[in-house]
């Protein structure tokens, strides 16, 4: 299904191991609108890809098959190894498996205009969830100068989006919000 010999780069290494290691191995909360879940691999949202994963032979199988999963689903379309920044290109990374690429790119976007904003000239991005080449370039632009401080503005974004889905739903996510604000972490080496 898909390809058994890729070479993954460091930065994406880097990030899976944090993403693997946050979403566990399997769920299947029945508030979860994706139904059943394997190394965050939804098997409503990605079917075929949950079906890729759980045919693995072993433990050690199937974790190959979710770094395959997440690489080609998620690094890539998302640009993250366009980002500069390991640690902003995690954040996209693991928001995407999260919440979707659309709000991963969305609160990297928004993000990135709120700590560019009082900089000449201002960086003033479309927030529209698709991360481009301009998105990428003011994320690097932005990471040799204030990479802790994007990294966190990042995180207040997808910390705004957990709200919003909280409060439109309390019952529904009351099980999940904890989870959800684990995410919301900097690596103590930012510090």
């Amino acid at each position: 299904m898909l390809n058994r010999n890729l070479v993954f780069p460091e930065a994406f290494l880097f990030a899976v191991e944090y993403t693997l290691n946050v979403e566990g191995v399997f769920s299947n909360h029945p508030n979860d609108s994706g139904g059943a879940t394997l190394y965050g691999i939804a098997s409503r949202i990605h079917p075929e890809h949950y079906a890729y994963i759980s045919s693995g032979n072993n433990a050690l199988d199937r974790i190959k098959r979710a770094k395959e999963v997440y690489y080609l689903e998620f690094w890539v379309p998302n640009k993250c190894g366009l980002i500069e920044s390991k640690y902003l290109a995690a954040e996209v990374f693991d928001s995407a498996v999260n919440m979707g690429r659309y709000w991963a790119g969305r609160c990297a976007q928004s993000a990135a205009n709120m700590m560019g904003a009082s900089l000449d000239p201002p960086i003033k991005l479309k927030v529209d969830g698709v991360i481009g080449p301009v998105t990428c370039d003011a994320l690097n632009f932005l990471s040799l100068h204030y990479e802790l401080h994007t990294l966190l503005a990042m995180n207040l974004f997808q910390g705004m989006r957990y709200v919003q889905l909280y409060n439109r739903d309390q019952a529904k996510y009351d099980d999940f919000i904890r989870g959800w604000m684990r995410r919301l972490t900097v690596p103590k080496e930012l510090l």
